[in-house]
């Protein structure tokens, strides 16, 4: 998106998907950080559906809780750890710059 590498004063709101680093993307340094989260179970289906349709807008035509329960159990435990060290990291780097 237009803009969305731009890392230096002239920026005053970034978007990120930390703690994913992708290779040769510029690193944002920054005085204060404000978190927004959305509803975990939200996500959680919402990558469901990107990662078998890579759409963000489409929907599969089948249910994973009905029609493939097994992987959607594994998929759950799989993005909720996930999640879990997620907030570990962000937090543990937001008091890193207190300190």
């Amino acid at each position: 998106m237009k803009g969305e590498q731009i890392v230096d004063d002239r920026v005053w709101i970034s978007k990120s998907h930390h703690p994913l680093k992708l290779f040769g993307m510029p690193i944002l340094k920054a005085n204060k950080t404000l978190v927004l989260v959305r509803n975990p179970i939200d996500v959680i289906y919402s990558f469901a559906c990107f990662t078998s349709l890579f759409n963000h807008s489409q929907k599969p035509d089948f249910s994973f809780e009905h029609d493939y329960p097994d992987y959607w159990d594994w998929f759950i435990t799989t993005m909720t750890k996930n999640m879990k060290e997620y907030f570990r990291v962000i937090m543990n780097d937001s008091k890193s710059k207190l300190t």
